[in-house]
This record gives structure tokens, sequence and C-alpha cells, in this order.
């Protein structure tokens, strides 16, 4: 299933829109209540939520994972050519990712439930704290927004979009810092097509990340998206222009659900 960009509304579009000035007709005469356009109720956060996790395939299935395994390739920086992906996740909040490629640097990164790390280039390992520990354990949950209830203080549903062609249920989650992640659901299949969210980014400044999740498939009774497009962007504070900061491509080929043996999620000695 591939997502292609939406179109934001252009300022003085917005405007109109937002007062309920989108262009009119002559006035005319009410038509009769039984002749009215039924329009639809948007459901509630919860009911989409609920959606989401039947589509993933149901909430018994994904009570049952407790530990998976996921690997792939890495398309980005600061790698010149597709690098291997193996990311561990074990309930309720636990992960550890890593990226290398022969002959160049290792990635790391993880967060044992307290602590979150990153291994830097030159092999050092060092502790992420604020703002960048408070993301990493917002973006660790094990089902991602299924955890809506932790990860967010608030949750609204916004709009029904269309997001070119592919009917979209538009939901807003405000966390403890207020910052806004906007999700956008198939209307049909439930599952999850879009996130936009502002992160803060290594130099500590935000940073707006768009995730699309594509080509969804079904590994043991559970549907994964096997290819992740994420675009991060700023706007630069003094020409207000926006900036595209790079673009990052996980796809993923193997999901194990139930791998063998333990691992360890700490912090390296």
């Amino acid at each position: 299933m591939r997502v292609t960009r939406y179109r934001p509304l252009g300022v003085a579009a917005s405007i109109v829109v937002s007062l309920g000035l989108a262009a009119r007709a002559p006035a005319q005469a009410e038509p009769p209540a039984g002749d009215r356009p039924q329009v639809e109720a948007l459901p509630t956060p919860e009911e989409v939520f609920a959606r989401y996790a039947e589509g993933m395939g149901g909430q018994d299935r994904l009570d049952a994972v407790q530990i998976r395994r996921m690997s792939g390739s890495y398309e980005g920086e600061p790698f010149r050519f597709p690098a291997r992906l193996v990311v561990w996740q074990a309930r309720p909040d636990r992960v550890h990712m890593r990226i290398s490629q022969p002959g160049s640097s290792t990635i790391e990164i993880g967060y044992d439930g307290a602590v979150a790390w990153q291994r830097m280039p030159d092999g050092s390992v060092v502790d992420l704290g604020g703002a960048r520990l408070r993301d990493i354990a917002r973006s660790s949950h094990f089902w991602g927004e299924l955890a809506y209830q932790e990860k967010y203080t608030r949750t609204e549903t916004v709009a029904f979009f269309d997001l070119e062609g592919t009917p979209s249920v538009v939901v807003d989650g405000f966390d403890a810092d207020d910052r806004r992640t906007r999700l956008f659901f198939h209307r049909e299949t439930g599952l999850l097509l879009r996130r936009l969210q502002v992160a803060v980014g290594s130099d500590g400044k935000p940073v707006t990340l768009d995730m699309t999740f594509e080509d969804y498939r079904e590994f043991d009774g559970v549907m994964f998206p096997t290819r992740v497009v994420q675009q991060a962007r700023r706007r630069n504070e003094q020409t207000q222009e926006v900036e595209q900061l790079g673009k990052t491509v996980f796809k993923y080929n193997t999901f194990d659900l139930s791998p063998e043996g333990e691992h360890s999620f700490a912090k390296p000695e």
C-alpha cells in the first residue's frame, strides 16, 4: 500500500475554509429537511484506534506477541549505500536498533525502559537525556500508536481526508509538552498511513518528521508496513523557508514474532 503526499491548503484557502466562507451559490430556498444531504459523523479517536488494532490483526493476536525481531535495509545518512538494519523490540517499551555496513561505521540506538543510549561513530556509547530521551521513550512503545493513552495527554479526530485517492481519517495527538502528532489512518483497512510529528534533532533544535507507512504485508497473523519513508525538515529561522534535512528509507523483509534466545536492551558497558 503506497501513500503519496497530500497537498495542504494555501493560506488564503485555509482562512476561507476556517470561516465557513467557501465559494457559495447565490442564496436559495432551504430544501426540505428530508432532502438535505446527510453529513457523516467523525469517529471518536477511540474508535479509530480500535479499528487500527483490528486492521493489524485483532487485539487478541497483538496481545499474544511479547517480542519481535525485524530485519531489512536502511537507506540514508551517513551511508552511501543501503546498510543492514536489525531492530529488536520487547514489551512494554524496550527497543534496540542496529544499522551497519561492512567497512563502514555502525549506528546503534537503544532504550531499556529507563535509559536511552547511542553508539557514536568512534565506538563510544553515550546516554541520551532531556527531550531526546522523552522522544525515544514515546517512540518505543511496542505497538506504536496503539499506546495512544500513554503517548498522548489528549487526542481528537480532525477530519476525513483524501490522500490523493486514498480515503483517510485524521487524528491529532498532543503529548505532555503539548506537541502535536498528526496521524492518517486508512478509512477502509484502519491501518496507519502517515504520521507528522515534531521531534528534537541531534543538534537540540526541533525538526518535523514526515513518515509514510507503505506496502503492508501479513507476518504470522499481523500486518506490518514493509517500507517506511521518513523525510525530515525544519523552517529556517532567518529566511523562514522550509529546509529538507534528509530522507531515510527503512525496508523490512523479515518479521520474527518469536525470536529465539535472550536479547539485551541495556546500555553496553
